[in-house]
């Protein structure tokens, strides 16, 4: 009985601990302007933003992962040209071993998928630290980026930086996982944070907000300069 009780007030203190620690995320994010979604619209997926941009821009996706998503992408939105930027460590994602099952390393990987576009001079690898890569760039380059790159605070925070001087005005930047808790690899995110205090500044604006099955939406912003 006694051992029972210790074990039921351990677990009761563990529980109100973490609970306690993930109540500091819950209140992370910041009350948003109301004129920010003046045009926004509710969209199911994140796919369902592509058919909403012009055509022929010139596009990153930072985090590609198997690049699935960049195939929507360049199928959907044509671009002139599209950058896939990727630190290319060969990790591989959400329990897959694709890229041991085919011999090739990420970034091998990735150039096999679209090696037509590739020879069409659309399609380019670059490998390294997200805001690193980014700042190669002349400034106002994207007309579009997909940012699924580090999810922590800092590090969105660093890539929101160099981004708003790499998009154009009138550009747009789609970021992925707009959540404060990854309930799946039990991780807190800073992306609500990092993109909310961009919103603060009563300059840009929200044109797409997609759900997610999971939870883990996307947030479109228009960058106003």
């Amino acid at each position: 009985m006694f051992l029972e009780k210790l074990l039921k007030s351990f677990v009761n203190k563990l529980g109100y601990e973490l609970i306690k620690d993930k109540r500091k995320f819950i209140t992370q994010g910041l009350t948003l302007p109301m004129h920010v979604f003046t045009n926004c619209k509710l969209l199911p997926n994140r796919n369902a933003v592509l058919p909403f941009l012009p055509k022929q821009m010139v596009i990153a996706e930072v985090g590609v992962a198997y690049g699935e998503f960049s195939r929507e992408i360049i199928d959907v939105a044509n671009p002139s040209k599209f950058y896939a930027i990727d630190y290319y460590q060969g990790e591989e994602f959400w329990g897959r071993n694709t890229f041991e099952k085919n011999k090739l390393s990420h970034e091998d990987y990735i150039k096999q998928q679209f090696n037509k576009e590739i020879e069409q001079g659309i399609f380019y690898t670059k490998k390294g630290l997200s805001w690193d890569v980014l700042n190669t760039f002349s400034d106002n380059f994207f007309d579009y980026v997909y940012l699924d790159a580090g999810h922590d605070y800092e590090s969105v925070k660093k890539d929101i930086e160099v981004l708003l001087k790499k998009v154009k005005n009138g550009g747009v930047i789609q970021f992925n996982d707009y959540i404060i808790y990854d309930w799946v690899s039990k991780l807190p995110y800073g992306v609500v944070k990092a993109v909310d205090e961009l919103l603060q500044n009563n300059q840009h604006e929200v044109l797409y907000y997609c759900l997610h099955k999971g939870g883990f939406n996307d947030i479109v912003v228009k960058i106003n300069k």
